[in-house]
């Protein structure tokens, strides 16, 4: 039986991998924070492991450093986030109905025409448009764009939400509020 790590700091969202995969066959061993990670990894050494990047105690990308220089196996990581030029072709474009995003040249096109954003703009609608239905709090999505540094309120967020909404016309109503919680992409 193939053993699978599971490293997420949101209880719920670790134990609904859990069950999805416990339901598949797989043995499901799970850590909450980065430090905790890298002691499964050691005492139970799993065939894979689902890792998120913003944990607690350690990032997913230290993580993934810290084992990569440990295990001797090749770390491959899914992730849209990836500088273009680690992979050796452009990745195709984004495609949500008529809004086609290039990741590999940061441009976005609207019915073929190109919508002009600002840098924030576009890496809010990459991280959306790419997990549609998910829905991101705000204080994830300041993370994952402005990053840890950024020390403002988190309602820019719905400051820039408002912009690319209105930049991108009746796409943009794709661009859901979940009330009390933050923001999704419609599928």
């Amino acid at each position: 039986m193939a053993t699978i790590l599971v490293v997420e700091d949101d209880v719920a969202i670790c134990n609904l991998l859990r069950n999805h995969l416990e339901a598949d066959g797989y043995m499901v061993i799970q850590a909450f924070d980065g430090p905790t990670a890298l002691v499964a990894v050691e005492q139970h050494q799993p065939h894979l492991i689902i890792l998120d990047w913003m944990l607690p105690g350690m990032d997913g990308l230290a993580v993934c450093r810290r084992l990569n220089s440990q295990v001797p196996q090749a770390i491959d990581t899914l992730s849209r986030e990836s500088p273009p030029e680690l992979s050796p072709t452009a990745p195709p474009p984004l495609v949500r109905g008529p809004l086609h995003i290039h990741l590999a040249e940061r441009s976005v096109r609207l019915d073929g025409q190109e919508i002009d954003l600002t840098p924030k703009e576009y890496d809010l609608l990459v991280l959306l448009a790419s997990h549609p239905g998910w829905v991101f709090k705000r204080e994830v999505l300041l993370q994952q764009v402005w990053g840890d540094e950024y020390e403002g309120f988190d309602r820019t967020i719905d400051n820039h939400m408002m912009r690319l909404r209105k930049k991108l016309g009746l796409v943009g109503e794709k661009i859901e509020t979940v009330w009390g919680v933050g923001y999704r992409f419609l599928q």
